[in-house]
């Protein structure tokens, strides 16, 4: 019986010193839930305006060639427009109206020198783009207008014609845009445009019917509202 007693007594105290030590060891304690943090996707839907600029070059078509052959220049002026995005992709309409120094001059036959030059241009386009975030991707095309100016003369004082002709056509290009901060963005593009023939050089004895067409790189900034 005494054993007994002592065995217990025994297995008491040891089960007393596993529950201490077991107190004493350091618990697994499971780490706080962090909330993920969302990066915001940027929105380019709404409207827009800037400025924009760059080089233009082409060919007088026609006889428009031969007289004046071919410009190039630069161009600065500004642009109007609206997004609407569904998903990544975005499409929208823009504008813009840009004052052109793009010329070129040559002497015809005879004492005659033409001069030819493209001093206003205005397009209004489609846009159709993918957007990754800040960066758009897109594709334009649409109506194009320019002011086609034209001078003939022998001596540099004695004009044979001073012309101008406002003429219709048609733009297509592409580019990039990216957004910069919120409400500020920096594209780079290209367009190409082509204007319908009328009547421009007048020499003798002679009338010509000229064309433009323009390959345009233009770098431009955009503040979206």
């Amino acid at each position: 019986m005494k054993t007994l007693l002592l065995a217990g007594a025994a297995a008491a105290a040891v089960l007393s010193a596993s529950s201490a030590f077991a107190a004493d060891l350091p618990r697994r304690v499971a780490p706080a839930y962090v909330v993920p943090q969302l990066v915001p996707v940027f929105s380019w839907v709404g409207f827009y305006g800037g400025i924009n600029g760059g080089y233009g070059f082409g060919d007088f078509n026609g006889r428009g060639n031969s007289q004046a052959g071919s410009p190039n220049g630069g161009l600065v002026g500004g642009t109007l427009g609206y997004n609407y995005q569904m998903g990544n992709v975005v499409i929208g309409l823009e504008g813009d109206a840009d004052y052109a120094g793009i010329s070129s001059t040559q002497t015809t036959a005879g004492p005659l020198t033409s001069k030819g030059s493209l001093t206003f241009q205005d397009t209004l386009r489609g846009r159709v783009g993918f957007a990754m975030n800040r960066m758009l991707f897109f594709a334009t095309g649409g109506y194009a207008g320019g002011t086609v100016h034209s001078t003939v003369y022998d001596t540099p004082n004695n004009y044979f014609n001073a012309n101008s002709n406002y003429l219709n056509g048609y733009a297509v290009g592409g580019g990039v845009e990216y957004a910069i901060m919120p409400n500020l963005s920096g594209k780079v593009e290209y367009l190409y445009t082509n204007l319908s023939p009328a009547f421009n050089f007048v020499g003798s004895p002679d009338v010509t019917r000229v064309g433009l067409t323009t390959s345009n790189i233009r770098a431009g900034i955009n503040y979206h509202f």
